[in-house]
């Protein structure tokens, strides 16, 4: 969000500080959740690929 396109708008210096102030702790709390389901993607694409070296293994045991 631009200060320009909200004082467009007509609000005053202290209208756009305070919407950009909330616009800021909503755009942190959705970064930090953005971060945390990269983290769990990397964790589960681990995962994934640790089970497919444990079935390659069973598979060379097995045959």
């Amino acid at each position: 969000m631009q200060r320009e396109f909200l004082r467009n708008l007509g609000l005053s210096d202290e209208q756009v500080q305070a919407v950009l102030t909330q616009h800021g702790k909503s755009t942190n709390e959705i970064k930090g959740k953005l971060a945390q389901a990269e983290g769990q993607v990397t964790n589960l694409q681990q995962q994934i690929s640790d089970r497919d070296k444990q079935l390659k293994k069973l598979k060379k045991n097995c045959w």
